[in-house]
């Protein structure tokens, strides 16, 4: 079964898949916010995904804040719609922002970035984990309703 990386953002939402048997995770596709549920029940679909990982932007100090309070209340209402499968959320403290800043040091504009950032940000959350879930040999991340 396959794994989904999700960087949740108010106007895009990035997604990130990986092959069976693979630890990389590749970009998937950004979708608008407004349009998502459609669009994810035709990518779950297409894919047997039995798990998901959600970006959590926990604050440096590891504290809930606003941005974390607001990607929980929005993961929770998609496991109520999605409920087959198993969510999970990951820290991705700074995970965009250092997205951005290599993509700014090879000459991308902000402006042009903003088209597959989101994508990007997916795939550092998902191949965090499944690095990680093969090194440990165990689930990584907090499931959402422990939370």
């Amino acid at each position: 079964m396959l794994a989904l990386g999700i960087d949740y953002g108010k106007v895009r939402i990035g997604l990130a898949a990986h092959s069976a048997g693979s630890t990389i995770a590749f970009p998937l596709e950004v979708i608008k916010h407004r349009s998502f549920d459609d669009r994810f029940s035709t990518v779950l679909s297409e894919r047997e995904i039995n798990r998901i990982y959600v970006g959590l932007p926990l604050q440096m100090d590891g504290e809930l804040g606003p941005a974390a309070q607001e990607v929980l209340k929005w993961v929770r209402a998609k496991q109520k719609m999605f409920s087959s499968i198993e969510w999970r959320v990951i820290d991705e403290r700074l995970t965009t922002v250092g997205i951005s800043k290599n993509l700014s040091d090879q000459g991308i504009s902000t402006k042009d970035q903003r088209a597959f950032i989101d994508a990007a940000a997916a795939c550092e959350i998902l191949n965090g984990a499944l690095v990680s879930e093969e090194k440990l040999g165990l689930r990584v991340g907090q499931l959402i309703e422990n939370i």
